[in-house]
């Protein structure tokens, strides 16, 4: 009698051969790997349905999450404060960990009500996990994590946490999976480099303008969606020169005291098996750059040719992935800039559930929209800030086709698109 394997990544070494099992898959992910369905030679599976497109279940999930995003934003602060023996205010550390804790916690909550519902309605006999060196998946910054995020190896790791919740260790088979094949799946060691002669002479003058002092500017204007030119002209009004693409650096030596994480584990409140495990990955998973390498951002913030004292700080997306430009941000912030933040993307103001947005318009003094406004007094009705190259005058359009973007499930975000 075949038995029942619960197939939890898409890595083809934790797939059963198909004489002696029944796959059933934990999301439609896998159907990716149609050929290696086909290399199988699965004759039936089972593929667990995608808990999120049950939409009520979608907006119960997101007011939970709301919640546990803001106990653990909470409880967060209070210890990086105690750690640092700082005294940084709770929207200082909402604009420097808010975005990895927030998606951290909704992968995870995602994958939680996968695995709940693939073990609620399957009897699960087996499955194959991968054995794999937790030390790899604390990652050093959040554009690091963010690398990770799009790996299937870290979604692996996370999954096969959860379902240890789920499962007695003698349903688990465990299958070798060196720690090259582990680096590799990660991306460990790919850097970017430019790739043509423009992109080379783009370094380069961004390079040139980076070595003009900027520490005595009024206006801290960076990646503001604007478009080089459009933030050029923007600069030398105020007679500035523009403040260049900061490319995230990362930190070869990454510190990890396991010691400090537990102690940050323990103190936790914790209620269920849910919670438990929730911040036992995050505090064991959170980059090193807001503990162990804390020092490196004082360090940049104190040597880099940045704005020290702005009156204001525009912005569109500086505040996400580059955890050093975020401190910076966060920092001034703290001191009395105003915070100046511009809508970077087409969701806004209309998708039903947006946290990206709520997270936006909590950290801003003013957010510049493309053109809506509700009762937030924070808003300015501003106008598209992106440049387009629009040939035709828009009052005589009288079709528009309306092109969608593709959204995956299990993306980075929580959203209802």
């Amino acid at each position: 009698m075949k038995k029942n394997y619960l197939i939890s990544s898409i890595i083809e070494e934790t797939w059963p051969n198909a004489e002696k099992s029944f796959p059933i898959f934990l999301d439609p992910r896998f159907l990716r790997n149609a050929h290696v369905l086909k290399k199988k030679n699965y004759k039936k599976f089972i593929i667990n349905d995608y808990v999120w497109h049950d939409r009520k279940k979608l907006e119960r999930d997101y007011k939970y999450f709301c919640k546990l995003y803001e106990n653990s934003l909470i409880f967060l602060s209070k210890k990086l404060n105690e750690t640092h023996k700082t005294n940084y205010s709770q929207n200082f550390w909402r604009i420097l960990i808010g975005p990895w804790l927030a998606i951290f916690i909704k992968k995870y909550l995602e994958s939680w009500r996968l695995i709940e519902n693939v073990f609620k309605k399957n009897k699960i006999d087996k499955s194959f996990f991968l054995k794999l060196n937790d030390r790899l998946y604390t990652s050093y910054c959040d554009y690091q994590f963010n690398n990770f995020l799009q790996t299937d190896i870290y979604q692996t790791f996370i999954d096969q946490e959860i379902i240890k919740n789920f499962i007695s260790k003698k349903k688990i088979i465990f299958k070798s999976f060196n720690i090259e094949k582990q680096k590799k799946a990660l991306n460990i060691n790919t850097m970017y480099s430019p790739k043509n002669f423009i992109e080379t002479s783009k370094k380069l003058m961004f390079f040139l303008l980076s070595l003009y002092n900027k520490k005595k500017y009024n206006y801290f204007i960076y990646n503001t969606y604007l478009g080089f030119f459009n933030e050029l002209k923007l600069s030398l009004m105020f007679k500035q020169l523009p403040i260049t693409e900061i490319n995230p650096e990362f930190n070869s030596q990454i510190k990890f005291d396991l010691q400090l994480r537990n102690q940050i584990f323990k103190s936790f409140s914790k209620k269920n098996n849910f919670e438990k495990t929730l911040s036992k990955l995050a505090i064991r998973l959170m980059p090193s750059i807001f503990l162990e390498n804390f020092l490196d951002l004082e360090k940049y913030s104190k040597n880099s040719n940045l704005p020290k004292k702005p009156k204001v700080i525009f912005t569109s997306n500086g505040a996400w992935f580059n955890t050093k430009i975020m401190y910076q941000i966060a920092k001034l912030k703290e001191n009395g800039s105003k915070l100046f933040y511009g809508q970077h993307g087409g969701t806004y103001a209309t998708s039903k559930i947006l946290w990206a947005e709520k997270h936006e318009l909590k950290i801003a003094d003013k957010f510049l929209s493309w053109g809506w406004k509700n009762n937030n007094k924070k808003i300015i009705k501003f106008g598209l800030l992106k440049p387009l190259d629009i040939k035709k005058n828009i009052s005589e359009i009288k079709k528009l086709l309306i092109i969608l973007g593709k959204r995956m499930d299990r993306a980075s975000h929580l959203d209802s698109s």
